[in-house]
């Protein structure tokens, strides 16, 4: 190969094209193979959609060694073979930590294993209220690394029984089996349970643990805080109760706040369940950790100075099999803004306190939620009886009505 002199720049002039074509050759074969080998080491698998004990970002649980859940997506579908032969676990108590690559509460190493599903948690001890923050990393077939997966979390429910203050509350009104519809007869209305709490500042986390034998939705300043419907799920009150922990920490404001709490008479009357302990009645179990920017936290609970109303809603039936009836809503008795901070609650009556002997403990299962809405495939009008709705498929849920008349009227 010879060259012109060098130019001022440095720059080399070629003289031999086939020489020339055979290093742009060769230049070319280098960057194919470069390349080829990235793709190799890129792993064939990468960790999705975690789980603690079946549930995705569980709150409130009370297992104290949890076990952990991963799916492995392929990253090219066209592949076959992939497979995990190795993982490798951070759990930190923050998202800072996690994202840092800090497993301050457990790194779990480079496990050599396939397996994906119910890993035992072994890190540091699980008190009640903590919160983890967790991601996977695994190796495929090949020993090629993925990447981190997206982080999860989880929270801690109550683990101790001793740490519950809270009393069981509701209605002082019992359930009676009568014909007469309210207001001449005396069923039981479902009863409205608010409380008051007034905040410095913003919270930077809060959650509430709610228990109830009958069902019960959570309120907190006028917002229903879930889309959940018919919680807690179904248990036997016999002997246990189930608490659902809620994140409330958006729902709070500094200033003046209302935690409301609508029940529902339900399973409280089921005879199966009926004790000397248990009245026939809805009761509630709350009790919630707000946590403030300065470090303190304040716990609130259920307890006697909780205001109780009753609510437009009455259960019809005896919640007894063939007989579980249906709902008499009366609309004259509704109070917007029942569970809003301007209402003034001086009329209301407080809370009775009740004292059933129920083991509590976590509800981890996923909660009941509306999935559709169905129309009525015909509408019959039944001579003496009403109508006769023909919805086209069994299923549990609401009815919505458009009704037309007075205040006053009767449907």
């Amino acid at each position: 190969m010879t060259s012109q002199k060098l130019p001022s720049r440095g720059t080399f002039y070629l003289k031999n094209l086939s020489y020339s074509k055979y290093m742009v050759i060769a230049l070319l074969l280098f960057l194919g193979c470069a390349t080829a080998q990235n793709q190799d080491s890129a792993s064939s698998i990468a960790p999705v959609e975690l789980q603690c004990e079946y549930l995705q970002e569980p709150l409130g649980i009370d297992v104290e060694q949890p076990r952990l859940s991963w799916k492995l997506e392929a990253t090219n579908p066209n592949k076959r073979g992939q497979a995990q032969t190795a993982y490798r676990i951070l759990v930190a108590s923050s998202e800072k930590l996690l994202a840092g690559g800090i497993g301050d509460m457990w790194d779990s190493g480079q496990v050599k294993s396939d397996q994906s599903q119910l890993v035992n948690y072994g890190g540091k001890p699980l008190s009640s209220g903590m919160r983890c923050y967790w991601k996977v990393q695994v190796r495929d077939e090949r020993r090629a690394l993925s990447a981190w997966s997206k982080p999860a979390r989880w929270s801690m429910g109550m683990m101790d029984p001793s740490e519950w203050s809270a009393k069981w509350i509701g209605s002082d009104q019992k359930f009676a089996q009568v014909k007469k519809l309210p207001p001449e007869g005396n069923y039981l209305s479902d009863p409205w349970l608010r409380k008051v709490i007034t905040l410095k500042e913003k919270p930077g986390w809060a959650a509430i643990h709610v228990a109830s034998v009958g069902y019960h939705e959570l309120y907190v300043n006028g917002k229903k805080v879930t889309d959940d419907v018919l919680s807690p799920n179904v248990a036997d009150h016999t002997k246990r109760a189930r608490y659902v922990t809620y994140e409330i920490t958006d729902h709070l404001q500094a200033g003046r706040n209302v935690i409301g709490l609508w029940l529902g008479t339900s399973w409280s009357i089921y005879p199966l369940y009926k004790s000397d302990d248990k009245p026939q009645t809805p009761i509630v179990i709350a009790q919630a950790n707000i946590e403030m920017s300065n470090g303190k936290s304040r716990r609130l609970i259920t307890d006697e100075t909780w205001k109780i109303h009753p609510s437009p809603n009455v259960l019809l039936g005896t919640w007894m099999f063939t007989n579980f009836g249906g709902e008499y809503y009366d609309a004259s008795r509704e109070m917007p803004g029942w569970c809003s901070p301007g209402l003034d609650d001086s009329d209301w009556k407080q809370a009775t306190v009740y004292h059933p002997k129920l083991v509590l403990s976590a509800e981890m299962v996923e909660p009941n939620r509306r999935i559709r809405e169905i129309k009525p495939v015909a509408v019959e009008q039944v001579e003496g009886e009403g109508y006769h709705v023909d919805m086209g498929v069994n299923f549990a849920g609401f009815v919505e009505l458009d009704v037309k008349g007075q205040p006053g009227d009767i449907v």
